[in-house]
């Protein structure tokens, strides 16, 4: 029973130490020998860690996402987590200079699945010029999916910024996940200012100014191209910019940061240049599968008589973890023994290979050979990018 993952312990709800002893007999003997399990009941709660300040550009937003706020639970178990819903908590010194939008709408709650969807932003809407750093304060508890969870509560600090040494209204980092497009909107290139202040001192009309972003060192990890068409872009204007015309193509390599100097040249129509700066856009590249496979404790024995057949634990035969990856990508693949092979139930080619899926579904046999012994089964756990010998 024990071997085949069926005896579990149950609380009776009150946090402690405890101790049981067990007596082992083999249906013979009545008094072999006795066993202590000692059992440490904690309070099962929500874990907030603020691993870094939100920073945001003046009359700008920020993305707020895991780096920012990553929520966990104290026994490890992530079932129900990105169903966990942080409602904002109106305190003194809580959004005073901005408010929290979910999907671009404004909101007071939002879910942990939506933090982890980057479509949680702070957007600052003070009309100072220079407004103090903000807070916002959280909270999380029980829900559907996690019972039983004691709430937390957690304050997440918003530092103000000008986009370093620039002359734009808005120059702030552009997010993509590797090997996928991002837009870039007016809340990463904004030269509006320039066109304004021109407008005003020389004086034209503002609507026939006109902002160009011409490159001057391509990104070397990407592209730009027309976000409807799909056609590559050679250049763009800031009307393309704040109609939501442009993206930015990862090429998918294994990099994490990329950048473009950019000409931004305001001129009329006639295209008359009435001046120029240089920006440099920076782009952050969000890595997938970047977690390896790893070593998570150490392997039970699976015993089994000559030529009989034993169910595989879904845990403690293969101690392995993938923190990024589903159980269907996570692939073991053994080398042939003379201790016998697996066996995936509904799967009669699959002697030497399964998933850790067709373990947690308990569809996994080992068919022992014809010799007694003690055997080690060399096997490659990988996930498709990583790869870890056992």
């Amino acid at each position: 029973d024990v071997s085949d993952g069926d005896v579990v312990f149950v609380s009776n709800n009150q946090t402690g130490a405890s101790s049981f002893i067990f007596k082992l007999t083999d249906g013979v003997e009545e008094h072999l020998e006795f066993a202590e399990l000692r059992v440490q009941v904690r309070q099962l709660s929500l874990e907030a860690r603020v691993r870094r300040n939100a920073s945001v550009l003046v009359s700008g937003n920020v993305t707020l996402d895991p780096l920012t706020l990553d929520v966990s639970r104290n026994d490890g178990d992530q079932t129900g987590l990105p169903n966990v819903v942080l409602s904002i908590l109106r305190a003194a010194d809580s959004l005073k200079y901005g408010y929290v939008t979910v999907s671009g709408q404004r909101a007071d709650v939002f879910t942990y699945a939506e933090l982890l969807g980057d479509k949680v932003a702070y957007v600052q809407n003070s009309t100072l010029q220079w407004p103090p750093n903000d807070w916002i304060v959280l909270s999380a508890g029980s829900t559907a999916d996690v019972q039983g969870v004691a709430s937390i509560r957690v304050r997440v600090a918003i530092r103000y910024r000008t986009a370093p040494n620039s002359r734009l209204h808005a120059n702030s980092v552009l997010r993509v996940d590797e090997g996928a497009a991002a837009l870039v909107t007016s809340s990463q290139l904004n030269a509006g200012n320039l066109a304004a202040r021109l407008a005003h001192d020389l004086p034209v009309p503002l609507g026939s100014v006109v902002v160009v972003y011409r490159p001057v060192t391509d990104a070397r990890h990407g592209r730009y191209r027309h976000a409807r068409t799909g056609a590559p872009l050679q250049s763009f204007t800031q009307a393309d910019v704040d109609s939501e015309q442009v993206e930015y193509v990862h090429d998918g390599s294994e990099s994490h940061r990329d950048r473009t100097l950019f000409d931004v040249v305001v001129s009329d129509k006639e295209d008359n240049v009435l001046s120029h700066v240089q920006e440099t856009l920076r782009i952050r590249i969000k890595p997938l599968n970047r977690h390896p496979v790893e070593i998570d404790g150490e392997s039970s024995v699976l015993r089994v008589s000559v030529g009989g057949t034993m169910p595989v634990p879904a845990a403690g035969f293969i101690n392995v973890i993938d923190r990024d990856r589903p159980p269907e990508e996570l692939h073991y693949t053994f080398s042939p023994s003379p201790a016998g092979s697996f066996n995936v139930r509904g799967d009669p080619d699959s002697e030497l290979n399964f998933t850790q899926s067709h373990l947690d579904a308990g569809l996994v046999e080992f068919v022992a050979g014809g010799e007694a012994g003690d055997y080690f089964l060399a096997c490659i756990a990988s996930d498709g990018r990583h790869s870890l010998s056992l």
